[in-house]
């Protein structure tokens, strides 16, 4: 939106009858508008803007994005607004919105600078401070004074998350879990310092969530010490770690588990794993994937789980898979949601007794012993499915022709080297809702995207289709879909193919390795590419200075 849409001589108060009516029907056309435009139409609300009800609209909207759109306007040096105090019970009640506000405003300072981060907090009032519930330094470089004075200033902190936070030493971790007495999320994966005897010093009274992803020198008997205390917990993920499953059967209420991820366990003992499992009955999320060095299962071992909570599985990269025992662990799941069978040695007969009636994520990628008919069986079902992966596969594209994709947003089909172009037109011909589709890698000619209705798609990646047409490239993007990144790299496409396309909300563009391109067309669309911000031409006959007057400034350019 832009302020061409209210030209200069507007004016509301023709729409309304007083100045109470005229001030609500700003705030409630302002709710309904992105960050962004809530700041380019400034000079229409007036003192709307900065009353107490529009500061809260605008850090509403700002909190209703995902971290990293937040993230993008932290970088487009955008005016976040300050807040003095805090709202009232009837905007705020908890204090919540404004509480994820501060907290994501905190993590981007303090990975920009832990410094700035301080000096921002310490002006906040320890009224407004209160609110923080929630802080993650992931990835950051806080030293031990700025994470000290972080733990004063916000005192209700109840998550904190500290991934790869490698400057921290452990006088410091020792000294934040001494004074902890309400945390209910804690991450420490990645600190290498981590033992787990610092965990004896955690009130564990109200822990719920533990990551010790990929710390991997834990002292087994603290960690079972400690295991034995958390009596709250229901989410624990120590993949990566040293533990053998022995330390697990310490937990006071294992039936309280509702999410486990033990990904990567190289000293993972299978008679303790099984005896583990067999002590839950609440779990909705399995994580189980396999390393080059890990221990290896053959699906045993979960026959003695209760998985009639079960939502989503993760079982990638095991080679010795039992298909009785797949089968039969999978006959039991009745509330399936997500399933990922990556890499392993499943054939697809193993999912025909599974109640598919809610699964609607599905990944099969390099799944090399899927067996045609067994996988035509399964989709036959229509199970409800959104996202479909089945890249590096043997498929042909005929196990789905009975399959009903009226749901389907993703699909993954790259390096499906037997993919019929038959098969994937009539396929496409239903009219998926894709928004995403990946085709990479495939023998395609572009003729098989003609009879789709691209309306959603908002991602197409036909990179190393070395068979694309141009014509029948083209006469698909003439149908204009609301790209925000297309890859064609490595293809033969000289960039008149998207001559007809209308560019305006292209975000990412990736031709690395063309070697064909036609340096006027290209300049041509990229002039029309208003919101371009990452251009990958590497390997291809493209230099910087052949395109850099003609994308927006924000536009990142990767050329060899």
């Amino acid at each position: 939106m832009t302020n061409a849409i209210f030209p200069k001589s507007f004016d509301f108060s023709e729409l309304v009858g007083n100045t109470n009516e005229l001030d609500h029907l700003k705030l409630t056309i302002m709710s309904y508008l992105p960050p962004e435009d809530q700041v380019s139409l400034q000079p229409f609300w007036g003192g709307s803007f900065d009353s107490y009800t529009g500061l809260f609209i605008r850090i509403k909207s700002i909190t209703s994005l995902a971290f990293q759109e937040v993230a993008a306007l932290y970088r487009s040096n955008f005016s976040f607004p300050i807040i003095l105090k805090k709202f009232n019970k009837a905007l705020d009640p908890s204090g919540r919105v404004l509480g994820m506000y501060l907290s994501a405003l905190l993590q981007l300072k303090c990975k920009k600078d832990p410094n700035e981060m301080i000096a921002f907090l310490s002006e906040v009032s320890s009224n407004v401070r209160e609110v923080i519930r929630s802080l993650s330094f992931r990835h950051s470089k806080i030293t031990d004074e700025c994470f000290i004075t972080v733990l004063q200033l916000c005192p209700n902190l109840t998550s904190l998350y500290l991934d790869d936070c490698s400057n921290l030493t452990r006088s410091a971790l020792q000294e934040f879990l001494s004074r902890s007495k309400k945390i209910e999320a804690l991450s420490l994966a990645g600190i290498e310092i981590v033992t787990g005897e610092e965990l004896l010093l955690l009130d564990t009274s109200k822990l719920k969530k533990l990551d010790l992803t990929y710390c991997g020198h834990l002292n087994l008997p603290a960690l079972q010490m400690f295991l034995s205390k958390a009596d709250k917990l229901e989410e624990i993920d120590l993949s990566g770690t040293n533990i053998t499953g022995y330390e697990l059967l310490a937990l006071a209420h294992p039936s309280e588990i509702k999410k486990l991820h033990l990904n990567g366990l190289k000293y993972l003992n299978l008679d303790a794993f099984q005896k583990f499992l067999s002590n839950i009955n609440k779990l909705e999320e399995l994580h189980l994937i396999r390393l080059h060095d890990s221990t290896d299962i053959t699906g045993n071992e979960l026959l003695s789980l209760d998985s009639s909570k079960l939502k989503n599985f993760c079982l990638t990269g095991f080679l010795n898979l039992s298909p009785d025992s797949l089968q039969k662990f999978l006959s039991k799941i009745t509330k399936l949601e997500g399933i990922n069978l990556s890499h392993t040695n499943v054939t697809g007969y193993e999912l025909v007794s599974l109640d598919s009636s809610q699964l609607k994520q599905l990944f099969l990628n390099t799944c090399y012993n899927l067996n045609n008919e067994a996988l035509e069986m399964f989709f036959a079902k229509n199970p409800p499915l959104e996202l479909l992966s089945l890249s590096a596969t043997g498929i042909t594209g005929n196990e789905l022709r009975s399959f009903n994709p009226s749901r389907l947003k993703k699909l993954y089909l790259c390096d499906c080297i037997n993919l019929a172009r038959e098969a994937l037109e009539e396929f496409l011909a239903k009219n998926p809702p894709l928004e995403l589709l990946n085709l990479s890698a495939t023998s395609i000619t572009g003729n098989e995207l003609l009879s789709f209705d691209p309306s959603e798609l908002s991602q197409l990646d036909l990179g190393q289709c070395q068979s694309l047409n141009g014509e029948a490239l083209e006469e698909f993007l003439a149908k204009n879909p609301p790209l925000e990144l297309l890859n064609l790299s490595a293809t033969s496409i000289t960039g008149n193919e998207l001559r007809s396309f209308n560019l305006s909300r292209l975000k990412t563009l990736y031709l690395y390795g063309c070697n064909r391109l036609n340096l006027e067309a290209l300049q041509a669309l990229l002039s029309k590419a208003g919101n371009l911000e990452s251009l990958f031409c590497w390997s291809s006959n493209i230099t910087k200075e052949d395109v850099l007057a003609f994308v927006p400034d924000q536009c990142k350019i990767m050329v060899d």
